[in-house]
């Protein structure tokens, strides 16, 4: 996703391998129900397979336990949801792989993963997938590659999932309504096997909308509002040491610095947000 710079990119590529890792869960709980052991085989494998090797190092470096806790999951998934376990047992098992999942989650990103933000682009990278497993999936009214077209549609289900844990007033009430009727008429293309570019479209729309709250939120101005301030409290800390270490001409030149250097291009973003803060930071 374009704004994606606001969070730590280890970890915003780290939560999606564990959301499209749960997408395949629910591929693989739908064919359990179903029957179908060859393609719910598929979605056991696809986590182990696809995703895991991509997400070691992150993991490992944010937590051994979760990382073991996840390898341990996804190797043994395939065996403990094959065609000899009893169903029961096997639905079981998937459940147990989504609670290792989300414990992995907390350990390993903490609480940034609760942010609407974070979710949004969790929910666009999602999103953006799907569009291509769709596109490989269908032609001409038919399903060409059922394990592609599951995987699409378990990434657009997986999406309005992480939807309804994000509070409509955090994104704009009309936002979220527009999202999940959007996720409905994408699903609904998904029973029509409709045109891959019929898909792309509805599914964009979704996307856009994703873009449009992040972009408010991480807007440039924003972005460079903050970096400036940032420098501002650099500049602060070398000029507390100078005045501890008695050098006054150095000093100036610190205190001088965000005054001369940075306020005034922050000045038009500090005044059009608030103007007690542009003041008080004028001051």
């Amino acid at each position: 996703m374009s704004v994606a710079f606001a969070y730590d990119q280890e970890k915003v590529d780290l939560a999606s391998g564990l959301e499209e890792a749960m997408g395949h869960l629910w591929a693989l709980e739908l064919n359990l129900n179903e029957g179908d052991y060859d393609l719910a085989n598929t979605h056991a494998l696809h986590p182990v397979t696809e995703l895991y090797a991509s997400m070691k190092p992150a993991l490992a470096a944010a937590d051994l336990a979760a990382d073991v806790a996840i390898a341990n999951a996804l190797n043994s998934l395939a065996d403990r949801t094959g065609s000899d376990a009893p169903l029961a047992q096997a639905l079981e098992a998937v459940e147990e792989t989504r609670s290792i999942i989300d414990y992995a989650r907390n350990a390993t990103i903490g609480p940034v993963s609760d942010e609407a933000n974070f979710k949004l682009i969790q929910m666009g990278m999602l999103l953006e997938t799907s569009i291509v497993e769709y596109g490989v999936a269908v032609s001409g009214g038919q399903i060409v590659e059922q394990a592609e077209f599951q995987d699409g549609l378990a990434f657009v289900v997986r999406s309005g999932q992480i939807l309804d844990t994000i509070d409509a007033a955090d994104i704009g009430h009309s936002t979220a309504s527009s999202m999940k009727e959007s996720l409905a008429a994408v699903q609904g293309a998904y029973d029509q096997k409709a045109d891959p570019s019929k898909v792309e479209s509805l599914t964009n729309r979704i996307i856009d909308d994703i873009n449009g709250v992040l972009v408010l939120e991480y807007s440039p101005e924003k972005v460079d509002l903050a970096g400036s301030l940032e420098k501002t409290m650099g500049h602060l800390w070398a000029l507390e040491l100078n005045l501890n270490e008695g050098n006054y001409a150095l000093a100036n030149t610190h205190a001088l610095h965000p005054v001369t250097d940075l306020y005034a291009s922050m000045k038009p973003a500090l005044a059009a947000a608030d103007l007690t803060a542009d003041a008080a930071v004028e001051s």
